[in-house]
């Protein structure tokens, strides 16, 4: 897991499942352009406050859904959709019951659950839309 300086230029999304189905915003920011609209699991870049990848996601999640997780296991390190050098994916599980998802509508203008296959046939980032291929690949999610 990446820690201190190896944290600039890197990026982290979170993967929540209920059942089949994998938790997804829908991009509200204007800034990326061709972007906006598309779908994509929690996600931001790396802080060196986070100090680490696990503290980044347990942060964003928070600020984009209000839900409280905890990391599992990274899944996959890949090409970043945007800024950055790097992103990975990891497994996340809620802490105790999952709660009541609340939008930063700043960010995520809805959300959605959706299966693997479903998530495919949505407007994705591209390092969303590669982490999903491979997951069909895998069966890793």
């Amino acid at each position: 897991m990446r820690k201190g300086e190896a944290l600039r230029d890197h990026g982290v999304a979170g993967i929540l499942k209920h059942g089949e189905k994998i938790l997804l915003l829908r991009e509200a920011r204007a800034v990326w352009g061709e972007h906006q609209g598309a779908w994509e699991p929690p996600h931001g870049r790396c802080e060196l406050a986070d100090g680490n990848e696990a503290t980044t996601i347990i942060r964003e999640f928070a600020e984009e859904t209000g839900l409280a997780v905890r990391v599992a296991h990274k899944i996959l390190e890949c090409a970043p959709s945007g800024r950055g050098k790097t992103m990975s994916f990891f497994l996340v599980e809620p802490v105790g019951e999952m709660g009541e998802i609340v939008l930063e509508e700043a960010e995520a203008s809805a959300y959605g659950w959706f299966t693997v296959g479903e998530a495919l046939a949505l407007k994705l980032f591209p390092a969303t839309r590669a982490f999903f291929e491979r997951a069909i690949l895998k069966e890793s999610v």
